[in-house]
């Protein structure tokens, strides 16, 4: 399933930390259930045009997350603290992933190995099913798109069995310059066996360009003086 997720999600993410067409600041709220649990967080996303995503968390708990191309840092204002890690070549970023996926086209970014395996109308929506191998050609999976006005309305992975491991679902999309931005993401994650992991919902209010980018790249989850920095493996 990791394979799959690579082969697919990481040329959409691609982007993190280079310049980029797709720039947005938006306020957010982000639920998240596991099992019993429910926790949900707010406050502001943006993505710069030079490609640094910036999450600054008002509630329940003070921080700020930052991802570019070599890292990502979580800064806890109140303790001054920064944990950061180190970001390897094709490795899918922590928390965000629902919201990049919702960000690209898939259909464009398939491997080059990629088979069409089917393609189908569902009520509005056009089902189109592909068969995803890795570089040695073993089957890593399929990748179902769902199609319609306005985009991308669903990702779903299928483990080489065809049991669902992962699906992102985006709601309506708003104009922000040449990207259309999802104002929700419903994202489901599974298990290799296929019991549920966890899902989110995440919703998105004042949708609209990235005010003082510069200053978001300078100073996102950077600290104070004197910030302490522990180095986190993710």
């Amino acid at each position: 399933m990791r394979r799959l997720l690579l082969l697919v999600l990481a040329p959409l993410v691609a982007g993190a930390g280079a310049p980029s067409s797709v720039a947005f600041s938006a306020r957010f709220t982000l639920t998240q259930k596991v099992g019993e649990r429910v926790d949900t967080s707010s406050g502001d996303l943006s993505l710069t045009p030079s490609g640094i995503f910036c999450l600054d968390v008002a509630r329940p708990l003070r921080q700020q997350v930052r991802l570019d191309r070599d890292q990502a840092r979580l800064l806890y204002p109140d303790r001054n603290l920064v944990l950061r890690g180190r970001v390897r070549p094709g490795q899918l970023p922590p928390v965000l992933d629902a919201v990049l996926a919702g960000l690209g086209d898939p259909a464009r970014t398939l491997p080059r190995n990629a088979v069409l395996a089917e393609r189908r109308r569902e009520g509005d929506l056009l089902l189109t099913r592909w068969r995803i191998q890795d570089a040695e050609g073993r089957d890593a999976g399929a990748l179902v798109i769902g199609e319609g006005r306005g985009g991308v309305r669903s990702l779903e992975f299928l483990s080489p069995k065809g049991e669902r491991m992962r699906r992102y679902q985006f709601g309506e999309r708003v104009r922000v310059g040449t990207a259309a931005i999802p104002r929700t993401v419903e994202a489901e994650y599974r298990l290799p066996s296929g019991a549920p992991l966890r899902e989110e919902h995440w919703s998105f209010d004042e949708v609209g360009p990235v005010k003082d980018a510069a200053a978001l790249d300078a100073g996102c989850a950077q600290g104070a003086a004197g910030v302490e920095v522990k180095e986190l493996d993710w």
